[in-house]
């Protein structure tokens, strides 16, 4: 049975954040590509493009995990939920709709 994109979507940066998160990165930023697709990066490590994630669905579904998709530009939120055993706690700082958006780890800090 497939998946819906939303679901798709959600997986895939829940899955890079918990990855990061893991990693012990401080910030993961995250942006489209030309072309289509999305790239990220965090501690010296760069993804190679992403073509099965569209950016601006990529961007919708950050902002709604952050509980901010309907806030103006800019916009900043927190992203916290568990995934995959982890609870990740990531501040989202997005500029505008269709440039990279940084994600600061919030794991260490007290809630």
């Amino acid at each position: 049975m497939n998946e819906s994109p939303t679901v798709h979507f959600k997986r895939a940066l829940l899955e890079i954040l918990a990855q990061a998160q893991r990693d012990g990165a401080a910030d993961v930023v995250m942006g489209p590509v030309a072309g289509g697709g999305i790239v990220y990066r965090y501690l010296g490590y760069s993804s190679p493009p992403t073509p099965s994630l569209d950016w601006p669905a990529v961007a919708s579904e950050l902002a709604g995990l952050a509980g901010i998709r309907a806030a103006p530009f800019p916009k900043e939120g927190i992203v916290y939920v568990a995934y995959s055993g982890v609870r990740l706690r990531w501040q989202l700082k997005m500029t505008s709709h269709d440039q990279e958006c940084v994600l600061h780890n919030l794991a260490s800090d007290p809630v």
